[in-house]
């Protein structure tokens, strides 16, 4: 600072004492040229040794200004040598406050109060201190702070400047945002990672990761990238640095008499938000210049918890992309409600009369999970089991049709390998993952029920070797279903939202291990009264498929069928059918 601002050139010949008042108009005089300075400057980080000792001048000069009267004795007591650095932190935290209290936006002693706060942050460098001095610059620009549970913060890029208000955000926020991820990364490495933090450390280095990967141009690391460089880079260092930062929230949480964490839910649903929110920093309005809030109507899962492997073949790219809504979350089908379920019941009743145990059984286990307030859809993995033609494949379809779920067939009648599961290898033509992540990834859902038709019939590539069975063993168990991995995505999927339904005629087909994994039903063979009802069914069918009112088509007593001779609802199909198409000639030659 130059001498003449601060008046301290030493005249070479000692004059005499000027008159008093004199003295204090000079005083004066100097000491606003000093305020001034101080107002007028933007003191940054580096800066803040410099400033304190600018507001050290200003502080023991003979007339101090007003605001620093309530500061004054904490900001001499945190410039005494005898003091830790930790307790000249807090005495610099202590004089900001009570210079700050009161004060005006564009203030000198706003800015006293910011560089106060610097050089504490520079004495404590802990995450905890380092968040204070962040939400102390919003606090300043007149702005509530952002709470460490924000999902996504958001710098407020559209506010007017104003004096030091932008000066010192810009200059202040970011430095300690990106401070606080590079001491998340040391620590990362460090023999006892995070040995020292505390929860409150943990959430906010969370909280810099968040507003840096929202709000920055760069990478971690300070590189300039674009958008999908950024969300590379999210991908692959920041959900690692994520997880470090949960598992040590985790081992905190667990001992006596720390708060909890936050449970894995919110984590899923804050990284996929900010995820999307990379890029979109420049667009945000003034509404939510703050934050973004993260849509959580109903509950979400999220399938891929871990990024998707990049790939650089084109074709595999492209065939990623599609899938890159399963790292985001999605919806997970509720239980519905009683009257729902017991009206679906009845429908299906009505359709299947023979199969009344197998509905019942079915039916009950969902209206008892509904009763004592479970939110999402689920049963047990369930295998109907009877003689060919008793209509245990239709009667699965119609179950899932009922439960509202996206369905995906798969006939296993003489299939060898797993592929439609576990999907193919990168890099060659026929590469793409397993049907069931198309199938949430298509219809942006992380429920679905897949029907395993002729289950007992899936063969293995060997002689007694299970096969696909084996492969199912892993998809049906719930723990291993969380943590199916998918061969083409190269991570692991979450599975536990989907629902399994499968058929067969005997039981001597299925292997032992797969086989106690699901509940069987028997489906019986429809009594001579209910071949009536098949046969309106087939009708009703037809009816869909071809496009028509079901009141187009003639009613099961105008056919002349021999029910009295078919014993089984395969017979009474191919009877119908049949009849229909010869009803459908003759209208057509009349």
């Amino acid at each position: 600072m130059d001498t003449e601002v601060l008046g301290e050139a030493a005249p070479t010949v000692r004059s005499p004492r000027p008159p008093r008042s004199s003295t204090g108009r000079t005083d004066r005089g100097r000491l606003e040229k000093l305020l001034k300075e101080l107002r007028g400057r933007h003191w940054g980080f580096g800066s803040a040794a410099a400033g304190l000792a600018f507001l050290e001048l200003v502080a023991t000069h003979s007339s101090p200004p007003a605001p620093l009267n309530h500061s004054r004795d904490a900001l001499m007591m945190a410039l005494a040598p005898r003091l830790t650095a930790r307790h000249r932190a807090d005495q610099f935290r202590r004089a900001a406050t009570l210079l700050a209290r009161g004060a005006s936006r564009d203030s000198w002693a706003q800015a006293a109060a910011l560089i106060l706060r610097a050089h504490a942050v520079s004495l404590d460098a802990r995450p905890e201190a380092r968040l204070e001095l962040i939400q102390f610059c919003e606090r300043a620009m007149g702005l509530e702070p952002t709470s460490v549970d924000t999902a996504i913060p958001r710098v407020a890029l559209l506010l007017k400047p104003s004096g030091l208000t932008v000066a010192g955000f810009k200059d202040l926020a970011v430095v300690q945002i990106h401070a606080l991820c590079m001491a998340a990364l040391q620590e990362v490495c460090a023999r006892r990672p995070y040995a020292g933090w505390s929860m409150l450390d943990i959430d906010a280095a969370l909280f810099a990761l968040r507003h840096h990967y929202a709000n920055a141009e760069t990478t971690l690391c300070g590189e300039a990238a674009t958008v999908s460089q950024r969300q590379e880079d999210f991908r692959t260092l920041g959900l690692p640095l994520w997880e470090a930062l949960r598992q040590a929230a985790i081992r905190l949480a667990a001992k006596p008499g720390c708060a909890p964490c936050r449970d894995d839910a919110w984590h899923q649903r804050t990284q996929a938000a900010v995820f999307l929110a990379i890029g979109t920093a420049k667009s945000a309005t003034k509404a939510d210049a703050m934050a973004v809030p993260v849509q959580t109507e109903g509950p979400t899962r999220i399938i891929c918890r871990r990024p998707i492997a990049p790939c650089a073949e084109r074709i595999d790219r492209e065939e990623l992309e599609r899938h890159r809504v399963l790292e985001c979350p999605l919806p997970v089908a509720t239980m519905p409600r009683r009257a729902a379920l017991e009206a679906a019941h009845r429908r299906l009743l009505l359709e299947f009369p023979w199969a009344e145990d197998v509905l019942d059984a079915v039916f009950d286990d969902l209206l008892g999970r509904a009763a004592v307030g479970s939110a999402f859809l689920a049963m047990p993995p369930t295998l109907l089991v009877g003689r060919p033609g008793c209509g245990k494949s239709r009667l699965a379809r119609r179950l899932a049709d009922e439960l509202g779920l996206p369905r995906l067939d798969l006939c296993l009648g003489g299939s060898a390998d797993a592929k439609m599961l576990c999907g193919t290898s990168r890099g060659w033509s026929s590469g793409r993952p397993g049907d069931l992540a198309t199938l949430l990834a298509t219809q942006l859902s992380a429920s679905a029920i897949v029907i395993l038709d002729e289950l007992d019939k899936a063969q293995g590539p060997l002689r007694n070797d299970p096969g696909i069975q084996a492969y199912l063993l892993g998809l049906v168990e719930p723990e291993t279903a969380a943590r199916h991995h998918d061969v083409f995505l190269k991570t692991e999927c979450d599975f536990t939202g989907v629902l399994w339904l499968a058929t067969a005629n005997a039981l001597s087909g299925i292997a032992p291990a797969l086989l106690t994994r699901f509940r069987v039903l028997m489906v019986r063979q429809p009594r001579p009264q209910d071949l009536v009802v098949v046969a309106r069914n087939v009708i009703e069918d037809m009816a869909e498929r071809w496009g028509v009112d079901r009141q187009v088509l003639p009613g099961v007593e105008e056919l002349d069928l021999p029910l009295d001779r078919l014993t089984s609802t395969r017979q009474v199909r191919q009877a119908t059918e049949g009849a229909i198409a010869h009803w459908a000639r003759e209208l057509q030659r009349h």
